[in-house]
């Protein structure tokens, strides 16, 4: 495993780490962007491209939310956790992290299932 990046005073690097983590979502909304720059060229304008990009605004957006709430809020206890109590608890909490988030992420795809008609006509009300 390597070594957390540390600052002057021997600790690791929030900021750093805080960066990192919100560039990786600054990437993936720049690739959706493109990604929807790319649809809308071959496939132009259509209720078919519409539907698309209706589906994907819920997940888009949800992403978005946690991968800023993650770089701001988890990063930072992970590294106090591992300078205080270790690598072993700090992935542990990690894990318990990941864990909690897929069952909620299970949760709100069910949720999304059932009540899909009223989020279209939130998302999308003409379609």
């Amino acid at each position: 495993m390597t070594e957390p990046t540390t600052s002057s005073g021997g600790r690791p690097s929030v900021l750093r780490s805080t960066v990192f983590v919100t560039a990786g979502g600054v990437v993936a909304q720049a690739l959706s962007l493109l990604t929807q720059v790319v649809i809308a060229r071959q496939f132009g304008a259509g209720s078919g491209v519409d539907a698309y990009l209706a589906a994907l605004v819920v997940p888009q957006y949800l992403v978005s939310v946690f991968v800023l709430s993650l770089s701001v809020s988890f990063v930072p206890v992970f590294i106090d956790r591992q300078h205080r109590h270790g690598d072993s608890e700090a992935w542990r909490l990690a894990s318990t992290v990941l864990n909690a988030l897929a069952a909620g992420l299970l949760l709100a795809s069910a949720g999304g299932l059932a009540f899909r008609t009223p989020i279209l006509a939130l998302v999308a009300p003409g379609l």
